[in-house]
């Protein structure tokens, strides 16, 4: 299950409160959660390996949609409308970093794995924030909802994709999308 971060502000004893960075509603689920350098790499991990997942099951229901209309249907977004990802924007918290889990680029290296089906024909970039937006949980495979939140402690990625029609040559295409980001 995927959580929206919130930071702990402030106790009011008085009234057996806590209070919340964030808007919340009556019957809304509270869940503490402790930073801890092991759980955030774990779970950048898991996320990356669910886009892949999600990734390769969208491809293969495009692949099984097209294949009758003469389209090639293949993975890596030829012939199907995935998408191949060419770069990822990077998003993490202030408080993520050296800070927690002390080297350089953790997040940074664990988002470019969203790219490496390119081939190493992929741009990665990012910069430390104090409030992240995004979805909660994977966007463009129906887990958000449409919505974003400002996040807490996170690391948001956006992923840049390629879509190209019929049998064009991948590399040209790809060269050609990739100027705009250098």
């Amino acid at each position: 299950r995927d959580y929206l971060i919130r930071q702990m502000v402030g106790f009011q004893p008085k009234r057996g409160a806590v209070i919340i960075a964030g808007d919340f509603e009556t019957g809304d689920a509270f869940r503490f959660h402790v930073r801890d350098r092991d759980a955030a790499r774990d779970d950048l991990n898991l996320m990356v390996q669910r886009v892949h997942a999600e990734r390769l099951l969208k491809s293969s229901e495009a692949a099984m949609t097209t294949r009758g209309r003469g389209s090639s249907g293949g993975g890596g977004g030829v012939g199907c409308d995935i998408g191949t990802p060419v770069a990822v924007l990077q998003v993490s918290c202030m408080a993520r970093g050296r800070t927690l889990f002390g080297e350089r680029n953790e997040d940074l290296e664990g988002v470019s794995e969203l790219v490496a089906e390119a081939g190493g024909k992929s741009a990665v970039g990012g910069f430390f924030a104090n409030g992240e937006i995004g979805p909660v949980g994977i966007a463009g495979f129906g887990g958000s909802r449409g919505r974003t939140y400002i996040h807490g402690f996170t690391c948001v990625a956006a992923v840049f994709c390629t879509f190209r029609d019929g049998e064009e040559e991948e590399e040209e295409v790809v060269k050609d999308e990739m100027t705009g980001w250098l």
